[in-house]
């Protein structure tokens, strides 16, 4: 079989997910299509809007073969290591031919000279970044300067747009893997990533998920195939600030210090203006600074919630945890099965053996839990 896959969020699944999953079929004429899909959790730092089980069907519903889940404390990281661990369990699968990512820029030789830069690493390079991060600039800030100073002001644009970070960040893993899957780069159509308007029929993730807050129809945006699931009740974030915020008013410096993503006395900052909000938003604006970005800190909240330590985000995936699939899907996973380097899982007991990654399944199900309950408690 040739094996084309995807790694997506579809929080929630729309026609530009649908767009995407139709060209890659068309341009790699692929047998089969694996979405890599984050879980309960998303990379911006947030719960998702649907759970993990209903985006997985709208997925198969809107054209993916199989969905296999991206576990939280890979997802709940920078685009870096975000990008890593998802390409790691790819690769992990040991058939898999094509990633498929879109990106605003339409020239992936752009995009492969760049993340070939930051792979290598040159003296000149480090010497940018030492010299901005000592002023005090954060490091994606910093990288960028050092980009714009030794490759261009195109470089430095293209480096800039959301997706075009994403999708340097997958290649830059295939390169550091030395793995053979081949980056395709499918353009986006229509909205762009964090657009909070409609272009035509098509919308981002983000706006629809402002739409349905604002109770505005959003089924012209949407696959036919998923406007039942789309019936399902949603995540209400207000709703699921105060466990939040309550959890992290009991957590000492110490104990934040430990958590993924908080270093530099980022803890300290946390642990005071958490005090003084009410919600995650406010609190993530009261923290925020030069230094520290908005999703850092979003990403940073939700691991100290969820227990997410820097020792565990630091280890990649010892398991690929089976969601949903259809008859092509099924077929796939019988090669997979005499192909995969990781242990294919739909539940716990090809994992018995493997202390790691028992550990991680059940911290895994202990946050799926906690979503399941906030998800139950918010309507």
């Amino acid at each position: 079989m040739k094996i084309t896959a995807i790694i997506c969020e579809y929080n929630p699944f729309h026609n530009g997910h649908k767009f995407q999953i139709d060209t890659a079929r068309q341009i790699t004429d692929c047998d089969c299509i694996v979405g890599l899909m984050s879980g309960n959790y998303v990379q911006r730092g947030d719960f998702a809007i649907f759970p993990k089980n209903i985006r997985s069907q709208m997925a198969v519903a809107g054209g993916i073969d199989l969905i296999i889940e991206n576990p939280s404390y890979c997802v709940l990281r920078s685009a870096e290591g975000y990008a890593h661990s998802a390409v790691y369990a790819l690769d992990g699968l040991g058939c898999v031919d094509y990633l498929v990512f879109g990106a605003e820029c339409d020239n992936i030789d752009k995009l492969y000279k760049i993340a070939d830069f930051l792979v290598c690493e040159t003296s000149e390079f480090k010497e940018i970044l030492t010299q901005k991060t000592s002023e005090g600039i954060p490091f994606a800030t910093a990288r960028a300067y050092a980009v714009k100073e030794l490759l261009g002001d195109e470089a430095d644009y293209i480096l800039k747009q959301p997706n075009n970070l994403l999708a340097i960040e997958y290649i830059k893993a295939i390169i550091r893997l030395n793995s053979d899957i081949k980056p395709v780069l499918v353009c986006r159509k229509g909205a762009n990533h964090s657009d909070t308007e409609a272009s035509g029929e098509f919308a981002s993730a983000t706006c629809i998920r402002d739409y349905i807050a604002k109770g505005m129809d959003i089924f012209n945006y949407i696959p036919d195939c998923c406007r039942e699931m789309y019936n399902e009740k949603t995540f209400n974030y207000k709703a699921a600030d105060s466990a939040v915020l309550s959890a992290l008013c009991l957590r000492d410096s110490s104990y934040l210090k430990k958590i993924s993503g908080i270093s530099e006395g980022l803890e300290n900052k946390i642990k005071r203006e958490v005090f003084n909000c009410t919600e995650i938003d406010a609190l993530t604006e009261g923290v925020k600074s030069k230094r520290y970005a908005y999703t850092r800190i979003r990403r940073a909240v939700i691991c100290a919630y969820l227990g997410i330590e820097k020792e565990e985000a630091e280890l990649l995936p010892q398991y690929i945890k089976i969601l949903e699939f259809n008859d092509i899907g099924r077929q796939f996973l019988n090669t997979a099965k005499k192909t995969a380097k990781i242990t294919l899982a739909k539940n716990a007991a090809p994992l018995l053996k493997n202390k790691i990654a028992m550990t991680q399944w059940k911290k895994e199900l202990e946050r799926d839990r906690v979503y399941d309950i906030l998800y139950s408690v918010c309507h």
